[in-house]
């Protein structure tokens, strides 16, 4: 969190808070409001930027999610999670080539976090991206990265392991 004085960050945790029971509570175009509001108030805070991309991407305004993710990034440039999200609503929305770059910086990242968070995850979107696109060797190389019970959802169609390395074997795309 950026450097605020004690009643600001009060008012931006309270804030936070409020995103949360939103969220429980399935309100999320008042949440996307509220963000929105935040954003305002705290412009180089990177929650409300992540929190509204989530919300807007459930009210199928991925492109909208994609800006906001964008904002954050300006925001915090080192978080996996914003490159995850990226790259994830990019690749369903067709920009393989560069949601292939975002999951590549996500695992970049991670690891510089001493994490693995996101690693696998990218791995596996990224071959699914690849098998999308066509490239049957690097949508190859990227699975060896990935355990043989992962499995994911893109553009609502649910992948497996088991899936993907068929498809790939046999050169075909979905």
């Amino acid at each position: 969190m950026a450097d605020h004085d004690d009643d600001e960050s009060t008012e931006f945790d309270a804030g936070l808070h409020r995103l949360d029971t939103l969220a429980r509570d399935g309100r999320t175009p008042e949440r996307v409001a509220l963000c929105t509001e935040l954003i305002a108030r705290f412009p180089n805070e990177v929650e409300p930027y992540y929190e509204r991309a989530h919300a807007r991407c459930s009210l199928g305004d991925r492109a909208g999610a994609i800006l906001d993710l964008s904002q954050a990034i300006a925001v915090s440039p080192h978080e996996p999670a914003l490159f995850y999200f990226r790259g994830l609503w990019t690749i369903e929305s067709g920009g393989y080539a560069a949601g292939i770059l975002d999951l590549a910086t996500a695992i970049e990242k991670d690891g510089k976090a001493h994490s693995t968070a996101y690693t696998e995850r990218s791995h596996f979107l990224r071959s699914i991206a690849y098998l999308l696109d066509g490239q049957f060797e690097r949508a190859e190389q990227e699975l060896l990265e990935v355990s043989h019970g992962m499995s994911s959802a893109v553009a609502g169609t649910p992948w497996t392991f088991a899936q993907l390395r068929e498809h790939i074997t046999s050169r075909s795309r979905p």
